[in-house]
């Protein structure tokens, strides 16, 4: 597939996530017309954390939003959380996407230095942000990610998660952050990435989406196991915890806020994959129809690969019936 065809179909995936709730559009519209103080706005009225880090991820990418952010932070509004924590996260994107999401035998010298010099100014206005306002999550968010990229390790990693889980300690996005870290392919073990989400998973409220902290966490053993990721998900003791995991996060007093759709996103990933196709309904119907971020986008051709395994597990519920 050629470089521009990649785009314009990453483009209108991250289109449908915008979509999943119908405000989301208009603070899209602003992001894109550069109206920094429009998206600002929608941020700090969030009802939940983990609303605002879904919507400042996704904002984080928009390109016509950097030159808005970089002038903020030139007029010395750094003293503004917000922008410190917009800008970091969307010099770190501008970083990863000089790395790619590619194994690192597989990225160049160039690419990897790139990547650094983005990361290492990512980490500058960030630290100048936490410093100031040691109790703004969002910061301390985005710095989950610089620490994995700039290889700070796992203890670094667990010293930025903690700083963040006393003020959210439920937030699900920045859990995810720091279980990436923990995981094999990111340098740790199968033992510390179950350990952290089995921790989180059980002090999560009913309903929460850290209950699905457990799935994820076998996903991403699953990336590393040596076999294939079903062969790991398909063993009759992951499909008992992630099934459990399942039950938790579809409890109905179960919050609404946009962390549940990436809960729904990893149990639907888990469960199909575990051959549980069934399970999986209530998950993909919770879902847009178009679902680009991780872990589907850790398969090869993963828009086709959702649309195929929603089908089987939806139709799979219908011919039950």
């Amino acid at each position: 597939m050629a470089r521009h065809e990649r785009a314009r179909e990453q483009q209108q995936r991250q289109d449908g996530l915008w979509a999943v709730r119908e405000d989301l559009l208009g603070v899209l519209a602003a992001a894109r017309a550069g109206d920094w103080g429009t998206v600002r706005a929608h941020l700090i009225g969030a009802p939940e954390v983990d609303d605002a880090l879904f919507v400042l991820g996704l904002a984080a990418e928009v390109d016509e939003l950097e030159s808005a952010l970089e002038d903020a932070h030139a007029d010395g509004r750094v003293d503004d959380p917000w922008v410190g924590a917009m800008l970091g996260s969307r010099r770190t994107v501008v970083a990863w996407r000089h790395r790619t999401h590619a194994r690192a035998r597989d990225v160049s010298r160039e690419q990897f230095e790139h990547f650094r010099v983005g990361l290492v100014r990512a980490e500058q206005v960030l630290i100048k942000t936490c410093a100031e306002h040691p109790d703004f999550v969002p910061a301390w968010h985005a710095r989950l990610a610089t620490a994995r990229g700039l290889e700070l390790g796992a203890s670094e990693s667990r010293r930025r998660y903690d700083r963040l889980a006393a003020y959210a300690p439920h937030a699900y996005r920045p859990q995810l952050g720091h279980l990436v870290q923990l995981a094999p392919r990111w340098g740790g073990s199968a033992e510390a990435t179950l350990s952290f989400a089995r921790d989180r998973g059980r002090a999560a409220p009913p309903g929460a989406a850290a209950a699905a902290l457990p799935a994820r966490a076998h996903v991403e053993i699953a990336l590393d196991h040596g076999t294939s990721i079903e062969e790991h998900l398909g063993t009759p003791e992951v499909r008992a915890e992630v099934l459990a995991a399942s039950r938790q996060v579809l409890l109905p007093d179960g919050s609404p806020d946009l962390a549940r759709l990436q809960a729904h996103a990893d149990l639907a990933f888990a469960l199909s994959f575990g051959g549980l196709h069934d399970e999986a309904a209530p998950h993909f119907a919770a879902l847009p129809i178009v679902w680009p971020e991780s872990p589907w986008g850790y398969v090869d051709r993963p828009h086709e690969v959702f649309v195929e395994m929603r089908r089987r597990a939806l139709e799979t519920v219908e011919v039950a019936r």
